[in-house]
């Protein structure tokens, strides 16, 4: 009984103790770098199991492990390391030799090591995108990726921004990329045209502004037709995959919570230059209802005869005191005032503000993570009443149902709203540029006492005072946007893998339009817009990726897409209000309304296959088929291949180990592009008699709703617009990656453009939709990085991005030379052959065969020694000749600085304010009017024979009116004149 007693004792202790020497601890510890800084959200796994962490901003972690156990520790660009599992350990990671493991995301969501790719693909962290916290996500890329240009439409909230990857390809068709956010595509652009072929009105944001870059984990840019070929259609301009936050890489760990603010404050911080000498009015006669600030001096204008208080005239009672001497009379104002210079330009501007606010939720298990987050961005313009606010919720998350099943979805809710301030030929800048330095813009009241809608104004016809413009008037949209997808991937065996996934964007935006009573001399008008967009995409990828042996590894890929797309256009506009401040379309003694419906549908199918060998040489081949439904009957089916290859030669024998990457790259791919076809059809119509009188002709007849056929004729064999893009390229690095540069270059040519040939109006219709013309790019683009010092307590990062694009318009249809794309009647923007797209066009100076300007030398003529006006023809280039970004990084111990320089080299502009304030005469150019004398480079008009030749010119200008003349009569209406270069640099980013 004894030993029994015994034996059982001895037996509970071994158990006992067992349990207690295999029983988990929480383990304490610290991450770092070589330099001793810690690293964050660096992995931290218990080695064989699915525990895990990550380490927070300080570098440390804790983690529940058993005595014995291993602690794998992993982060991008550092070697993984494996350390026994203690507590109180310090790990210190040692930076990656070469990037040959990293790992990129390509298309289809796809996730490849970047140097088995044959094509460009570039990536840019969350972190850098939101550098500088430039709400806008698409201006914040500015700098940041070679081979992008970004063209901002202005610096006010919301504002739209154009993207360019490899410049343009298509003459009259959307040139934007394609967005794909956690793998499925969304909608970027804007859903409505700005007025008057661009050019009155106001701006339309464009949908990639409802992204917040603060849920962005990371973004790839996909620019060659190779590298987003597998997309179809949409992506013939390449694809920007937007990957966001899920709480991944939180394995086991508590709930994380994050909470951000940031605050910026805008401030203009260049004006234009003006004249602070001259007053209002025209030949130098002083003038408070004139335009112009082509007067007589400002210090003149006490004794003006009409309204100066040192002469007698009607206002001081024909009898001069002391209380109007050295004033003159405001009629506005209703009072004697001192002359003096008022700066209108700085006083209308305001100091902007952007707040942003973002708190998130994450956390992560064995059976899968979450991310849970909420923002606000609120933005004051530095423009008055220009405005923005916008509110981000966001979901995402994954969930293992077992070791072969996985599902996830992920949903975004968006509120954007903007007041926005009229542009082009409606800008209220315009006003404020041009207002005389004598006229107090600010200062001088609004409106008639007891009418807030009788303007005072100082310029007449249409214009609106701009504080009554901005207080009054109101441009407005409201966008509420819900997108998100869903998935299920089962994954029978390791090297197989099957996903759907099926996601939906739809999106509302309310706009309204609103001018008051009393604007720009009218009743006033409203206009109600409403829109509905709504697009259902279905993905189902089988993936096959198997490493056969030691030399061979294969992947392949067979999937299916449908995209379904509806939008609905609705718009009422009311004109001449009865009751002046009632601002309702009831109100409106004039209404009309309109409806637009549109419904495309794409199916594709496409395949991929890659192999490697030895990890050295990577072939891949891609071909999609899509089936679309806007091309007619026989001509909705096309199919696109790509294939590539790369060596990475640092793998040889000699080369490999030695802290050196190297890889040579070359790909080929066929992305078109299609059309929209429309059968004849009927639309709304009415007509009247022309230029003819008393015929009474009127269609339709007493007002009855009549319809005629639509003016534009389709081609019924219209096929899509076809891109053929060849692509080479390297990437290397040395020295351990302290070095490393990546360059590439590619040749575009786009065949069967698709824009509105003009036809004679003898055949009843204005032009056709077909294809005809062809355009060709030249791209180089490169990337620089450099750490030249690497220290424990200093570190400088250098990241260069350069990009040089030369598109040229090779073709057009035959008999025309070049196509009207948008702009004024006189300036253009234009597709013109053998001019690079797209081109400025408007009137030039009459030149010689020389390119020398021909002056008038008629001594008769009012414009004697002054340019004499040519045709029309192209007068500038839109492409910068090279676009260059580059990123400073410093550390100090845990000081950081970071700054983005972006240098535009080359592009020109047509300055519309600047031809107003050189007409107006408010520019500083027309300061010295009265001393100044000017002989205009170029040759007397009269000495040129058939065009050649011509005596140097030495015709002075000389004397006030003379200027007055030049700078409105002839300047101003030479469109050539008013080109100016578009090159800057810029501090960004700070």
């Amino acid at each position: 009984m004894r030993q029994k007693l015994l034996l059982l004792f001895c037996f509970g202790l071994f158990l006992f103790a067992g349990k207690a020497f295999s029983q988990e601890v929480s383990i304490r510890g610290t991450v770092k770098n070589e330099m001793g800084e810690p690293i964050s959200s660096a992995s931290v796994k218990v080695k064989g199991t699915n525990v895990g962490t990550l380490t927070d901003g300080d570098g440390v972690f804790t983690i529940e492990a058993a005595r014995g156990k291993t602690l794998e520790i992993s982060f991008v660009g550092y070697e993984t390391k494996d350390v026994p599992a203690r507590n109180g350990i310090e790990i210190i990671l040692q930076t990656s030799k070469n990037d040959l493991k990293e790992v990129v995301v390509t298309a289809l969501g796809m996730k490849r090591e970047k140097k088995a790719l044959g094509y460009s693909v570039q990536e840019i962290s969350g972190d850098k995108v939101n550098q500088g916290s430039n709400p806008n996500f698409a201006t914040a890329l500015e700098g940041k990726v070679a081979g992008v240009e970004i063209r901002p439409s202005s610096g006010l909230p919301g504002a739209s921004a154009q993207i360019f990857i490899r410049g343009a390809r298509f003459f009259s068709d959307n040139n934007s990329p394609l967005y794909v956010v956690d793998g499925m595509p969304i909608s970027s652009n804007s859903d409505y045209a700005v007025g008057g072929n661009g050019v009155t009105g106001t701006d339309y944001s464009g949908r990639s502004l409802d992204i917040d870059p603060n849920d962005i984990a990371s973004v790839s840019i996909l620019e060659g037709q190779a590298a987003s070929a597998l997309y179809g259609t949409r992506a013939s301009n390449g694809v920007i995959m937007i990957t966001t936050k899920r709480g991944e890489g939180l394995k086991g760990g508590k709930p994380q919570v994050s909470f951000s603010t940031n605050w910026q404050m805008d401030q203009v911080s260049r004006y234009p230059d003006l004249q602070d000498q001259y007053a209002q009015g025209s030949n130098g006669v002083f003038s408070q209802t004139a335009s112009t600030s082509w007067g007589p001096l400002i210090s003149s204008l006490p004794n003006d005869p009409k309204y100066g208080g040192n002469v007698p005239n009607k206002y001081n009672n024909n009898n001069p005191t002391s209380e109007t001497n050295g004033k003159y009379w405001n009629i506005n104002k209703g009072m004697w005032v001192l002359p003096q210079a008022y700066d209108n330009v700085k006083d209308f501007f305001q100091n902007g503000l952007t707040a942003s606010n973002n708190v998130s939720v994450s956390q992560g298990g064995e059976l899968g993570n979450y991310y849970i987050g909420a923002g606000s961005t609120n933005q004051k313009g530095i423009m008055p009443s220009s405005k923005l606010n916008r509110y981000n919720f966001k979901f995402s998350g994954d969930f293992n149902v077992s070791s072969k099943v996985k599902i996830g979805a992920n949903a975004n809710y968006v509120s954007t709203d903007i007041n926005k301030i009229p542009s082009g030929n409606n800008s209220y800048l315009f006003e404020v540029y041009g207002a005389p330095p004598s006229y107090d813009l600010k200062g001088t009241p609004i409106s008639v006492e007891g009418n807030p809608y009788q303007q005072i104004q100082y310029r007449g016809g249409t214009f609106d005072n701009p504080y009554w413009g901005t207080k009054y008037n109101l441009f407005s949209e409201l966008t509420r946007r819900v997108y998100g997808n869903a998935y299920v991937m089962y994954t029978p065996v390791k090297s197989l893998s099957i996903k759907y996934q099926a996601g939906i964007d739809q999106y509302s935006t309310d706009r309204e339009e609103l001018n008051e009573y009393g604007s720009g001399g009218s009743t006033g008008s409203i206009t109600n817009g409403g829109l509905t967009n709504r697009t259902f995409n279905s993905l189902l990828n089988i993936n096959y990726d198997k490493k056969i042996n030691s030399i061979w590894h294969i992947n392949a890929l067979l999937g299916s897409e449908i995209n379904d797309s509806y939008q609905r256009y609705i718009s009422e506009t009311g004109s001449g209000f009865v009751i002046p401040g009632f601002d309702n379309i009831s109100n409106a003694s004039t209404q009309t309304a309109s409806e637009a419906v549109y419904k495309n549908r794409t199916f594709g199918v496409y395949a991929q296959a890659g192999a490697d060998w030895t990890s050295m040489v990577f072939l891949n081949l891609t071909g999609r088929n899509d089936l679309v439904s806007s091309m007619p009957n026989g001509n909705r089916s096309f199919f696109y291949p790509s294939a590539s290859l790369s060596w990475v030669f640092s793998e040889l024998n000699g080369l490999k180990g030695k802290g050196f990457f190297g890889k040579i790259r070359a790909s080929y791919a066929q992305v078109g592009a299609p059309g929209s076809y429309i059968p004849p059809v009927y639309v709304k119509h009415t007509s009247g008699s022309g230029f003819l009188q008393y015929t009474d002709i009127e269609f339709p007849f007493n007002g009855v709703i009549g319809f005629a056929p639509s003016s534009t004729l389709y081609d019924p064999n219209l096929k899509p617009q076809n891109t053929n893009s060849y692509e080479l390229g390297t990437n290397l690095s040395f020295f351990n990656n302290r070095v490393g540069i990546d360059y590439t270059y590619t040749s575009q040519d786009t065949k069967d453009q698709i824009f509105a040939v003009p036809l004679a109006g003898s055949t009843g219709y204005s032009s056709i939709e077909k294809n005809a013309g062809e355009m060709s790019s030249k791209v180089h683009e490169a990337s620089l990085r450099i750490t030249p010092i690497k220290s424990k307590n200093f570190q400088w990062d250098i990241n260069a991005n350069f990009t040089k694009v030369v598109n040229k318009v090779v073709s057009l249809a035959p008999g025309v030379n070049n196509i009207y794309l948008g702009g004024f009647v006189d300036p253009q923007v234009r597709a013109a052959i053998g001019y690079t797209y797209p081109s400025i066009y408007g009137t030039t100076y009459l030149r010689n065969d020389k390119g020398e300007i021909e002056i008038d030398d008629d001594k008769n003529s009012s414009t004697y020694g002054m340019p004499l006006t040519g045709e029309d023809g192209v007068i500038g280039s839109v492409t910068p000749k090279f676009i260059l970004g580059i990123n400073n990084a410093l550390r100090y111990k845990s000081i950081k600085l970071s700054f983005l320089v972006d240098w535009k080299n080359g592009g020109q502009i047509y300055s519309g304010a600047n031809r107003l304030i050189n007409l107006y005469g408010t520019s500083q150019k027309t300061a010295n009017r009265g001393t100044e004398t000017l002989i205009i480079k170029g040759v007397k008009a009269s000495t040129v024979t058939n065009g050649s030749g011509g005596d140097a010119n030495d015709i002075v200008i000389s004397g006030a009116n003379n200027f007055q003349t030049l700078y409105s009569n002839v300047l101003g209406n030479i469109s050539e004149a008013n080109v100016y270069g578009s090159s800057f640099v810029k501090l960004r980013a700070v």
